[in-house]
C-alpha cells in the first residue's frame, strides 16, 4: 500500500497531461524526500527486535501479541536467511531477483558480523529456527535460545550504537 501511496504522490498533473517524477527527484522545501528508512530510523524493527528478545527470555504475552511478534520476527529473519544466498556461489543476480531479502541480510551482516563473523548466515538460521519452535510451542534447549537471544541483543545493541552516533540533521531555516 504504501509503495502505490508513494507512486501516485510521484504522479502529477498539468491541464490534461499526467507526468511521472522520479521518486528520487521529489523534494520539500528543496530537501530530497527519502522514501525507506533507514534502519536505525525503522521503530517497527527496534520494537519487534525488543519484544522478540523478551519471548526468547520467557516473559509472557497475551496470546494475540506474542503471535504477532513471532510472525513478525520469522518473517524478518526468514528474509534475512533468505538474502544470505546472496553469497553462495553462481549466485550473481541474487540481490537483482530477491532485492527485500538481500537488503534484509545486508542489514543484519552490517550489523553483526563485527561479532559473529562468517558465521552470521548460519547464526540468522540457527534463530530463525529457535523462533519456529517458541511459536510451535516445542521446547528447545536452553544453549540455542541463548544463542538466539546473543544475535537479537546484539543487533538491537549495534542499532542504537548507530542512532545515537549519527548526527542529526540541520534545521531547515525559513524567511517570512
Amino acid at each position: 500500500m504504501c509503495a502505490f501511496l508513494v507512486d501516485v504522490l510521484c504522479m502529477f498533473s498539468r491541464g490534461n497531461n499526467v507526468q511521472y517524477v522520479r521518486r528520487d527527484r521529489i523534494s520539500f522545501m528543496g530537501v530530497p524526500m527519502n522514501f525507506q528508512l533507514a534502519p536505525t530510523e525503522d521503530i517497527g524493527l527496534q520494537h519487534v527486535l525488543e519484544n522478540g528478545l523478551a519471548l526468547i527470555r520467557g516473559q509472557s504475552f497475551e496470546s494475540a501479541r506474542r503471535r504477532q511478534v513471532l510472525t513478525n520476527l520469522i518473517e524478518i529473519f526468514t528474509e534475512a536467511a533468505e538474502g544470505s544466498r546472496a553469497l553462495q556461489p553462481r549466485n550473481l543476480i541474487f540481490a537483482v531477483e530477491q532485492r527485500s531479502a538481500f537488503v534484509r541480510f545486508s542489514v543484519f551482516y552490517r550489523y553483526l558480523s563485527k561479532r559473529f563473523g562468517d558465521e552470521v548466515p548460519n547464526r540468522i538460521r540457527d534463530t530463525l529456527e529457535v523462533l519456529t519452535a517458541i511459536r510451535n510451542g516445542s521446547g528447545d534447549n536452553d544453549l540455542r535460545r541463548a544463542s538466539a537471544e546473543a544475535l537479537i541483543k546484539n543487533l538491537l545493541d549495534s542499532l542504537g550504537t548507530e542512532k545515537a552516533l549519527t548526527p542529526l540533521i540541520a534545521p531547515a531555516t525559513f524567511q517570512y
